[in-house]
């Protein structure tokens, strides 16, 4: 661990693979880095460990789809007459997007 000028800390450690892995962030604290690379060595010890940045592709790949994919993907599958589609294209762009998003709160 370091402490950067930002008065952050950076984690890192060598890792199985004999490759130097950093934390995906820097945190606020020491012990927050501690918490971090304590973590990291439980994986280890268990022989879970996988290099950081390959977990995190994977778990950006099995998330769970948005309803604007989803939505896209149903509307794409459905044999539907022109004005059908741009009406739910509309509906989905001005009504229903924006909720998922998170642009419109109640």
């Amino acid at each position: 661990m370091r402490r950067l000028p930002s008065r952050r800390w950076q984690a890192f450690y060598t890792g199985p693979d004999i490759a130097l892995h950093y934390a995906p962030s820097t945190f606020d604290t020491k012990v927050d880095a501690e918490g971090w690379l304590t973590d990291e060595r439980r994986l280890i010890a268990a022989d879970t460990w996988t290099p950081p940045k390959l977990r995190r592709a994977l778990a950006e790949a099995n998330k769970p789809a948005t309803f604007a994919t989803y939505a896209a993907v149903w509307l794409e599958g459905r044999d539907l007459k022109p004005r059908t589609r741009s009406h739910y294209q509309s509906l989905l762009d001005n009504q229903l997007k924006p909720w998922d998003l998170g642009l419109v709160t109640k």
